[in-house]
């Protein structure tokens, strides 16, 4: 693609074409087609990532008066990584004007995060190198404007649902959560993948993403939120729930009347929040009752499977399925 449409994307005019040109020139390229490694954006990527964290640090410090080192850092780290720069790339549609090799294109390299991360960097410094550092002030703020006025409007940084979940299930000394690729479905140019999320066996959330990431991570967040909605229930006297019978629209297993959301970045799986709940700390997950294939059950564990837990023997009813679990899991988590 013309080189006058990425400007028109960036929305700048190159005094130097051959900065923003070299910016998009991939390694594999050269190696196919002739030229020296120092004609690749590698050596822009390693400058624009430079300016780019001298543009976000002193952002944050200007606009979070009241955070301290730790969470500024923390912040910083949740914008310049590789998911926020990538998502950047792609609405500046950075992969279509990327020099690549034939191996690499056909590899899909245009749409690979840690190269779309890098062509964002590489772009940054072109733009600093050309038009000097206000303008790459403004172009990054602009790239990146969604991410950073969330983390302004939070006051601190929106943190990885991934990082999170494993943070809070490993706390308790449970197993690493684990992800199943479910289903990869449409064309080539348009995937949708669903994920599963697992601890001890047990599917505690299902997401859905254009990338195997994005379902990951949606598939984190719906377990971080229906645990959120248990941990509300108080006590003895909050009644576990059953089943429902599937209706058109809903996902067997949710509660009742909660319509299945599909698509790109959907969480596919679990109970909807009240208002005051989605306000409150978020700090478990949960899902209905299953056995021990991760199909819901609506029932209790009985006396015999938690006897199991105690001597030791047989399957344990802390994982016989994620809402006993996470039951047990809040439990603890308010004694701590």
């Amino acid at each position: 693609m013309a080189i006058e449409d990425l400007e028109s994307n960036l929305g700048l005019t190159f005094s130097d074409q051959g900065l923003l040109r070299q910016a998009l020139v991939h390694r594999s390229f050269l190696n196919e087609n002739g030229g020296s490694p120092l004609d690749s954006y590698e050596r822009m990527e390693f400058l624009g990532d430079a300016v780019l964290e001298l543009i976000i640090s002193t952002e944050l410090y200007r606009n979070l008066p009241q955070v301290d080192e730790g969470q500024l850092t923390k912040s910083r780290s949740s914008l310049v990584c590789r998911p926020s720069l990538a998502r950047a790339a792609r609405r500046l549609s950075l992969g279509n004007h990327l020099a690549m090799g034939k191996g690499e294109l056909e590899s899909g390299g245009p749409g690979r995060e840690s190269i779309l991360e890098e062509a964002f960097e590489s772009v940054v410094a072109a733009i600093y190198l050309d038009q000097g550092y206000a303008a790459a002030r403004r172009f990054v703020l602009t790239a990146l404007g969604p991410e950073l006025a969330e983390i302004c409007r939070r006051g601190k940084s929106v943190e990885n649902p991934k990082s999170r979940l494993q943070e809070l299930v490993q706390a308790r000394g449970r197993a690493t959560p684990r992800y199943r690729l479910v289903s990869a479905e449409g064309p080539d140019h348009q995937p949708v993948f669903t994920v599963e999320v697992l601890v001890d066996d047990s599917v505690l959330g299902r997401g859905a993403g254009s990338k195997k990431s994005d379902a990951e991570r949606a598939a984190a967040q719906i377990a971080l939120d229906t645990l959120d909605t248990i941990e509300t229930m108080e006590g003895p006297e909050a009644s576990e729930p059953t089943t429902p019978e599937a209706k058109p629209g809903t996902i067997p297993g949710t509660m009742p009347g909660v319509a299945a959301k599909t698509g790109p970045g959907a969480a596919i799986s679990g109970p909807a929040r009240t208002k005051k709940q989605r306000r409150g700390k978020q700090e478990n997950l949960c899902s209905p009752s299953s056995n021990a294939t991760g199909k819901p059950t609506g029932k209790r564990p009985t006396k015999a499977s938690n006897e199991a837990e105690n001597d030791g023997s047989g399957v344990s009813s802390m994982f016989s399925g994620p809402l006993t679990w996470m039951r047990r899991f809040g439990k603890n988590s308010k004694k701590s």
